[in-house]
């Protein structure tokens, strides 16, 4: 039975010899597709140990960034902190002082208004001295002058 191919059965060869194709290069194609399972797995394997350093150094920056930040907002806040402290102390201690030192001073400026005239004190006492002395020695003349006895 051996008939002449029709265009059906030609067209049919065809495709069955496309297939026969297409399988050869399917079989081709399996080996290069496992390499690139292979090469890909490896890759993946580097980028996740890259990944792993680049999380390590990223924690390390950002702690290191906050440390730092920490160590600045501390030595600000303790400056302020003391600068207030300080102001607080100021105050309190002015508004404490100024009563004590107002106690303390007035005696020292009474003191002190004494003392701007210290000959005036003396003037005074030997004034009194000396007018005492003088009265004494003019008591004792006129006693001796008048001829008070003296038996």
């Amino acid at each position: 039975m051996s008939h002449p191919p029709t265009a059906r059965e030609a067209l049919i060869a065809e495709m069955l010899g496309d297939m026969a194709r297409v399988l050869d290069r399917v079989e081709v194609l399996v080996p290069a597709l496992e390499r690139a399972r292979v090469d890909l797995a490896d890759q993946l394997a580097h980028f996740e140990g890259q990944m792993v350093l680049l999380t390590e150094k990223a924690k390390l920056s950002t702690a290191e960034y906050i440390a730092r930040r920490t160590r600045e907002s501390t030595a600000n806040v303790l400056r302020l902190q003391t600068q207030a402290m300080s102001e607080s102390a100021r105050a309190a201690f002015g508004t404490e002082m100024a009563a004590a030192r107002r106690q303390l001073l007035q005696p020292l400026e009474q003191l002190r208004h004494r003392l701007e005239r210290p000959w005036r004190q003396w003037f005074m006492c030997t004034m009194a001295a000396g007018v005492a002395s003088l009265a004494s020695s003019a008591l004792t003349w006129s006693l001796m002058t008048w001829g008070f006895p003296l038996r």
